[in-house]
């Protein structure tokens, strides 16, 4: 064994070893006796302990901070590939054949034969040669020119695409038949899965927006399997199932949304168009809109306070007619073929209706009856004057004649209830019921319970007319005249 120094020369670097070294037939030792094995040309040991751990051996370049100290492969004398350090980038570069890779302190990337590149920046990792990032197993396997912007993540998903611009496609398999389209956004696994060439679709959940149309656009599907079998353009769907009937289904064409379930609106709403809802809306508080179609075989409005329901429309189909319900007491309003209805008046007959002082229809007068004195004047029996006729019933028993007298300056006169026969002949004089005399140049309120004539009180329209009069020459002076039952 003998101790001798040796050069290596490998490529334009040179290489000094200064070392224990035992030379073999086909085989040169460094520091070691024991034989190189078969797979060893060259072959290096040190012992080493304590801190001192490194074992191998340096390549270096001198005399510029930018060198490039490498080794290579070859084969027959033609280079394969070769690994260098570049002083200028401060990277560790492979090159095989015309595809790099190059790794630096913080980031790493491959560069293909065609020059697209993947690169690994911290966290962000990018591919193409176009802004397009494309992970998983066959995935967008096109980084063609005409494909821009595109985000797709997923194994096998969009697969085919050739010419798609800002498309965002994740998921397994989702959109893998597109060959074109833009502005797509597709989150799930066979999301769009029968798409080809559509644009500005949103479909988010598995197998949303299958089967619809191979060019369909603009629609926006959310949820499980939402908007399954839909054919058209510029649908809205929010579902959990392939059904037709989504909770929320909407045609942003139209600008129509229909509701399909209960909804609540804690809040104002505003509808600057048509609003149909299939089920049961409610809302706590406002709602302002130009036009409410509410759709449904019996279809209702219903108004509540406190969780507490009291009054509702409804048009009931059964029997074609429009219904306000007060809830204890039943309906209240009804119309039915151009007819109106009082269902709480029914069974009374047909009798004459009052407005009662607080606006409240009755079949009763109100008590007091109220005249003015525009409503009569100084006429007789003859006169078809017989104004107290309209408020008065059948069996009717008046208590009091009352009246009202603003001061003139001159006598009022008196003023009389009377009563004159109808039939048979029509003949007869009229009776008084009630008389006032108010004293001259009174005013002020007078009354009387007297009944002049002993049971004409009580009314009886089949044989009698009945009417006012005054002997005063202007009636316009009572202001008003008052008649209780």
């Amino acid at each position: 064994m003998a101790r001798i120094l040796i050069l290596f020369c490998i490529g334009l670097t040179s290489l000094s070893v200064s070392a224990q070294v035992t030379v073999k037939p086909s085989q040169v030792l460094i520091n070691r006796d024991n034989t190189i094995t078969p797979q060893e040309i060259l072959g290096l040991r040190r012992a080493v302990s304590g801190n001192d751990l490194y074992g191998g051996m340096y390549i270096e370049t001198n005399g510029s901070s930018n060198g490039r100290p490498f080794y290579g492969f070859a084969i027959d004398q033609v280079t394969k590939a070769f690994t260098y350090y570049n002083g200028a980038d401060d990277g560790i570069h492979t090159n095989i054949g015309n595809v790099r890779e190059s790794i630096w302190r913080d980031s790493m990337q491959w560069k293909t034969t065609d020059g697209s590149l993947l690169k690994f920046y911290g966290y962000r990792l990018s591919l193409g040669k176009n802004g397009n990032t494309i992970l998983g197993y066959q995935s967008g396997l096109t980084d063609s020119p005409s494909n821009i912007g595109n985000t797709i993540l997923g194994s096998l998903s969009a697969q085919a695409l050739t010419g798609g611009v800002s498309n965002t496609i994740v998921g397994n398999w989702s959109a893998w038949q597109m060959t074109t389209g833009d502005f797509n956004a597709l989150v799930g696994s066979y999301t769009g899965g029968d798409l080809l060439t559509g644009s500005r679709n949103t479909m988010i959940g598995y197998y949303a927006g299958s089967n619809t149309s191979s060019t369909a656009t603009g629609n926006v599907f959310l949820g499980y399997r939402a908007g399954e079998d839909e054919q058209g353009n510029n649908k809205l769907y929010i579902a959990n199932s392939e059904t037709t009937s989504p909770l929320i289904y909407g045609d942003f064409a139209t600008s129509s949304l229909e509701v399909n379930g209960s909804t609540q609106f804690d809040g104002a709403m505003t509808v600057n168009g048509s609003a149909t809802v299939n089920g049961q809306a409610t809302v706590n508080g406002q709602i302002a809109s130009q036009d409410i179609n509410i759709k449904d075989n019996n279809p209702y409005l219903q108004f509540n306070q406190e969780n507490s329901a009291k009054y509702y429309f409804q048009y009931q189909n059964s029997n074609d007619q429009f219904i306000l319900v007060e809830v204890g007491n039943g309906q209240i309003f009804k119309t039915k073929d151009g007819e109106v209805y009082l269902p709480g008046l029914a069974g009374n007959g047909k009798q004459r209706l009052y407005i009662e002082n607080d606006g409240r229809i009755s079949t009763e007068a109100p008590n007091p009856i109220k005249y003015y004195g525009s409503e009569f004047y100084n006429g007789g029996p003859a006169s078809d004057n017989f104004i107290a006729l309209k408020d008065l019933q059948d069996g009717m028993t008046l208590s009091n004649l009352e009246v009202v007298v603003h001061c003139f300056g001159t006598s009022v006169g008196s003023v009389f209830l009377l009563r004159f026969p109808i039939a048979p002949s029509g003949s007869g004089s009229s009776e008084i019921i009630y008389e006032i005399n108010p004293p001259g140049n009174g005013c002020g309120t007078f009354n009387t319970s007297t009944v002049v004539t002993a049971g004409s009180n009580v009314i009886d329209l089949d044989n009698y007319y009945y009417f006012f009069n005054t002997d005063a020459s202007d009636a316009q002076k009572f202001s008003e005249i008052r008649l209780s039952h």
